[in-house]
Protein backbone atom coordinates (compact mmCIF):
# COMPACT_ATOMS: atom_id res chain seq x y z
CA UNK A 1 0.00 0.00 0.00
CA UNK A 2 2.67 2.29 0.03
CA UNK A 3 3.95 4.70 -2.52
CA UNK A 4 7.23 4.72 -1.04
CA UNK A 5 8.03 1.73 1.75
CA UNK A 6 11.26 3.30 3.08
CA UNK A 7 9.11 6.27 3.75
CA UNK A 8 7.20 3.54 6.08
CA UNK A 9 10.28 2.54 7.59
CA UNK A 10 11.39 5.79 8.58
CA UNK A 11 7.99 6.22 9.92
CA UNK A 12 8.25 3.10 12.35
CA UNK A 13 11.74 4.10 13.22
CA UNK A 14 10.40 7.25 14.23
CA UNK A 15 7.40 5.79 16.36
CA UNK A 16 8.84 3.08 17.89
CA UNK A 17 10.43 2.73 21.22
CA UNK A 18 13.85 2.28 21.96
CA UNK A 19 13.41 -1.41 23.20
CA UNK A 20 10.67 -1.65 20.99
CA UNK A 21 9.40 -4.33 18.27
CA UNK A 22 7.68 -4.32 14.81
CA UNK A 23 6.27 -7.30 13.46
CA UNK A 24 5.46 -7.83 10.33
CA UNK A 25 3.96 -10.60 8.09
CA UNK A 26 3.16 -9.73 4.41
CA UNK A 27 4.20 -9.65 0.95
CA UNK A 28 5.87 -7.18 -1.08
CA UNK A 29 3.05 -5.93 -3.01
CA UNK A 30 3.06 -2.77 -4.56
CA UNK A 31 0.16 -1.80 -5.25
CA UNK A 32 0.96 1.49 -7.23
CA UNK A 33 3.47 -0.24 -9.85
CA UNK A 34 1.99 0.76 -13.16
CA UNK A 35 -0.42 3.33 -12.41
CA UNK A 36 -0.51 5.78 -14.51
CA UNK A 37 0.36 8.93 -12.43
CA UNK A 38 1.43 7.16 -9.44
CA UNK A 39 4.82 7.20 -8.19
CA UNK A 40 5.92 3.84 -6.51
CA UNK A 41 9.24 3.09 -4.79
CA UNK A 42 9.77 -1.02 -5.53
CA UNK A 43 12.60 -2.38 -3.77
CA UNK A 44 13.64 -6.32 -3.44
CA UNK A 45 13.28 -7.49 0.44
CA UNK A 46 17.23 -7.78 0.17
CA UNK A 47 17.05 -4.25 -0.12
CA UNK A 48 14.16 -3.24 2.69
CA UNK A 49 16.24 -5.37 4.86
CA UNK A 50 19.35 -2.68 4.16
CA UNK A 51 16.96 -0.51 4.67
CA UNK A 52 15.93 -1.63 7.74
CA UNK A 53 19.16 -2.00 9.04
CA UNK A 54 20.26 1.19 7.76
CA UNK A 55 17.87 2.87 10.02
CA UNK A 56 20.23 0.87 13.30
CA UNK A 57 16.65 -1.09 13.89
CA UNK A 58 18.17 -5.55 14.23
CA UNK A 59 15.94 -7.82 12.52
CA UNK A 60 15.73 -10.49 15.19
CA UNK A 61 13.67 -13.27 13.38
CA UNK A 62 12.39 -14.05 9.89
CA UNK A 63 10.79 -16.75 7.88
CA UNK A 64 8.62 -17.09 4.86
CA UNK A 65 5.12 -17.80 5.64
CA UNK A 66 2.21 -19.43 3.55
CA UNK A 67 -0.68 -16.39 3.97
CA UNK A 68 -4.28 -16.68 2.12
CA UNK A 69 -5.26 -13.91 1.29
CA UNK A 70 -8.46 -14.56 -0.13
CA UNK A 71 -11.08 -17.47 -0.93
CA UNK A 72 -13.60 -19.05 -0.10
CA UNK A 73 -13.93 -22.32 2.59
CA UNK A 74 -16.33 -23.31 0.24
CA UNK A 75 -14.66 -23.05 -3.01
CA UNK A 76 -11.51 -24.48 -4.64
CA UNK A 77 -9.88 -21.49 -5.57
CA UNK A 78 -7.92 -19.05 -3.09
CA UNK A 79 -4.76 -17.14 -3.60
CA UNK A 80 -1.51 -17.90 -1.61
CA UNK A 81 1.40 -15.20 -0.87
CA UNK A 82 4.83 -16.83 0.47
CA UNK A 83 5.20 -14.02 3.06
CA UNK A 84 7.89 -12.38 5.05
CA UNK A 85 7.42 -12.73 8.27
CA UNK A 86 9.98 -11.05 10.30
CA UNK A 87 10.78 -9.23 13.58
CA UNK A 88 12.79 -6.48 13.95
CA UNK A 89 14.05 -4.57 17.45
CA UNK A 90 15.19 -0.66 17.99
CA UNK A 91 17.65 -1.36 20.16
CA UNK A 92 17.90 0.40 23.56
CA UNK A 93 19.92 4.05 23.92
Amino acid sequence: TAHNIIEYVKCINHILQPGGYWINNGPLLYHWADMPGEESVEITLAQLYNVIDSFGLIVKHRKIKDCKYTGSYKGMMSLMYHAELFVVEKPLL
